[in-house]
């Protein structure tokens, strides 16, 4: 990046149009996982025009610039990232060299967007955080027609580390 007009520490997903980052899921990852990934993956398609390249930890390209770690995995733990002591649905964005990290506190419950999954769902809350500060995302309603997806040409995760968790611990209507 030496050169270019990105902040060190910088993460660059998508640039000209052309995807540079591939995002990478735990070997065996939770529902919860998978969904977050299919939605980072969506709103990247949506916003840059550009599908990034998915695949399980152990499948990483070796060729990739930069990384997108959606769950907790072996490179989380390397970068200091400790799920485990996240409250539940607790969760991270964190840049570490040439890779993003968006994990949280998950655990299987049953299918995403259920009552009982609702309060562990944090690697899905971590992206949603990153579609929102990052990427400039918001929502009126489900649906494409109450999104709003900013188009950009590059899509570039400044330097972050934070963390959160949901106001509440558990929400639904009856």
């Amino acid at each position: 990046l030496a050169g270019c007009a990105y902040p060190p520490g910088s993460v660059v997903l998508v640039e000209g149009g052309v995807p540079r980052a591939a995002v990478i899921l735990p070997d065996e990852p939770l529902p919860a996982q998978e969904f977050a990934a299919r939605e980072l993956l969506y709103h990247v398609r949506v916003a840059g025009g550009v599908e990034l390249p998915l695949c399980r930890e152990s499948e990483q390209p070796p060729d990739a610039e930069f990384a997108v770690y959606v769950g907790p995995c072996s490179a989380t733990e390397k970068a200091g990232i400790d799920v485990d002591a996240l409250p539940p649905s607790g969760y991270v964005v964190k840049t570490s060299g040439n890779s993003l990290f968006l994990a949280g506190r998950d655990r299987d419950r049953g299918h995403i967007g259920h009552y009982w999954t609702a309060d562990w769902q944090g690697t899905l809350y971590a992206v949603y955080d990153f579609l929102e500060t990052e990427m400039g995302v918001r929502w009126l309603w489900p649906g494409e027609l109450g999104e709003h997806i900013p188009k950009r040409p590059g899509l570039v995760a400044a330097p972050a580390d934070r963390s959160g968790k949901p106001r509440f611990r558990q929400a639904w209507l009856r």
